[in-house]
């Protein structure tokens, strides 16, 4: 038999920079995959003092150069006229004395963030628009990621452990922050992959890993099938198409493994990892597609990733792309 797994207390208070025509309620349920009921608080607040955000016997909080830190004397009030406030008290599950709890809560917390109660969120988000799908009611509603959040805190059996704000949240209460200089060249038109990456990422960091997923995925399919077609030797153009249509099953691993190692005298399957990677991306992407599978924030994450390193092994290899060299993804720890 297993060790026994506990339930401890985890709550979070979410501010939404956006607000929506649906009324305050307090609901719970057993959401799917849970084991336990969840319950939710969605609420308005024109304004907000630091009061809001205390529990019993915690310190206020403050924002300064986007870490949220304890002090005495709060900062003025915010207009939070534009915000729409969620609150969720659910469980988590652990295997060991709420002290052990605790402290792996604290030195996780962004991550149970990102993976625990914005998804539970976004869950509650899909059952008021499937519940009201009307644009005047819950229009304004939509999936969030972390960059979304204009304020959150975290709680572990009633004691805050985790907050942050965002520069939205920042700019809000009064605070400045540092801005950059951005000189933008709009005379040069951003390349087509380049462009598609950008929005995946972006995807990402708004919570949505299935569309983040399966953009990239394509993407990386049509650069490797243009990338072969134009190389394929003594074939006309026509003909190297209606060879490639012709290959259906593991499509990209036969491109990018004997035929790219045809053209080129190697390929990127040459290397183990990235080999195993494409396997993972192939599975995971049939599996999205094919069967109606979740992807986590990690999972579309890598995936964006799995994606770049291919079109980076293609463009050594002489393919001509315009391409980030890495993306930025906001994983909850800024």
């Amino acid at each position: 038999m297993g060790e026994q797994r506990d339930l401890f207390e985890l709550a979070a208070l979410l501010i939404l920079p956006f607000r929506a025509s649906v009324e305050e309620f307090d609901i719970s349920g057993q959401l799917p995959n849970d084991d336990w009921v969840t319950g939710f608080k969605l609420y308005y607040r024109d304004t907000v003092s630091w009061s809001s955000f205390r529990r019993e016997g915690q310190p206020r909080v403050a924002v300064s150069g986007g870490v949220v830190s304890a002090i005495d004397r709060p900062p003025l009030p915010l207009n939070t006229t534009w915000c729409t406030f969620i609150e969720v008290q659910t469980k988590f599950p652990f295997t060991g004395t709420q002290a052990e709890a605790e402290s792996w809560v604290r030195d996780h917390a962004a991550g149970i963030v990102s993976d625990s109660i914005i998804p539970r969120v976004n869950q509650l988000t899909l059952g008021l628009k499937r519940t009201a799908p009307d644009l005047l009611i819950t229009g304004t509603l939509r999936t969030v990621g972390d960059m979304d959040l204009a304020f959150v805190n975290l709680a572990f059996e009633g004691k805050v452990i985790f907050s942050r704000g965002t520069s939205t949240f920042i700019y809000g209460i009064g605070t400045s922050l540092r801005r950059t200089v951005v000189i933008v060249d709009l005379t040069k038109p951003v390349a087509k992959e380049k462009a598609v990456l950008i929005r995946s990422a972006e995807l990402v960091n708004h919570g949505y890993f299935v569309e983040a997923f399966v953009v990239a995925f394509a993407l990386l399919d049509h650069v490797v099938r243009r990338f072969v077609e134009e190389r394929l030797p003594n074939l006309r153009v026509e003909e190297a198409k209606e060879l490639l249509q012709r290959i259906e099953s593991q499509r990209l691993q036969t491109y990018l493994g004997s035929l790219t190692r045809l053209i080129c005298g190697r390929s990127p399957l040459d290397s183990k990892a990235l080999n195993d990677d494409l396997k993972w991306l192939n599975q995971k992407r049939n599996a999205v597609m094919h069967e109606g599978y979740e992807c986590t924030r990690r999972e579309a994450q890598r995936g964006l990733e799995v994606v770049m390193c291919i079109l980076h092994a293609l463009k050594e290899l002489g393919a001509q792309l315009d391409i980030p060299q890495a993306l930025e993804f906001w994983v909850g720890d800024h």
